[in-house]
């Protein structure tokens, strides 16, 4: 599921404050479809994973945050 967001992101932001990257795609889990929000790092080809979340209202996530603590990519 992780992989699936991080290969086939709809969303890809930098976290301007954490120097991080954030990718987000639609995902179903238990049978309901939802939004995975995952924080990850990436050096060359390594990539570490730093957390991951659901987020249902994943447009009120991207304007809350995005251009003030996400630029989109």
């Amino acid at each position: 599921m992780i992989k699936k967001v991080l290969n086939d992101p709809e969303f890809l932001f930098y976290d301007l404050i954490e120097r991080i990257l954030v990718a987000v795609a639609k995902v179903k889990i238990n049978d309901i479809q939802t939004n995975l929000v995952v924080i990850f790092t990436k050096k060359g080809e390594e990539i570490k994973i730093v957390t991951t979340y659901p987020c249902k209202n994943i447009d009120k996530e991207i304007k809350r945050k995005e251009g003030i603590k996400w630029v989109r990519m």
